[in-house]
């Protein structure tokens, strides 16, 4: 199991960010951000051979949604694709997983008694 097994998806950032794109676009789009959200640093290579094995699709047919999908996404200094809230959300996520953590490992201690 990831990690991180649950993606948050905040709905109308979803909608505004995808409203002009083709149902196949948005598809893609969302294994995009999945396939991410469950990779180490939470970004996608700059392999578009891979991306279109990753989505199913040819070669061909990933150049031609490319531009449109990976509009959404930035190169970062290590040359992978980033997307800006899907990393603030991994961030997010990661550091309340962590705060829970450290809650749990006090947890279960049995109190003082007063007397």
């Amino acid at each position: 199991m990831s990690p991180l097994p649950t993606l948050p998806l905040l709905v109308d950032a979803f909608i505004a960010d995808t409203a002009h794109m083709t149902v196949e676009e948005v598809g893609a789009h969302i294994r995009l951000l999945v396939f991410a959200w469950r990779s180490p640093g939470c970004c996608l290579p700059d392999d578009d051979a891979r991306l279109a094995r990753l989505l199913g699709l040819t070669a061909k047919r990933w150049a031609a949604l490319k531009p449109s999908v990976m509009a959404l996404w930035q190169r970062n200094s290590e040359g992978n694709y980033v997307h800006d809230r899907l990393t603030h959300e991994h961030q997010f996520v990661t550091a309340k997983i962590e705060k829970k953590r450290a809650a749990g490992r006090l947890g279960g201690r049995p109190k003082s008694l007063e007397l």
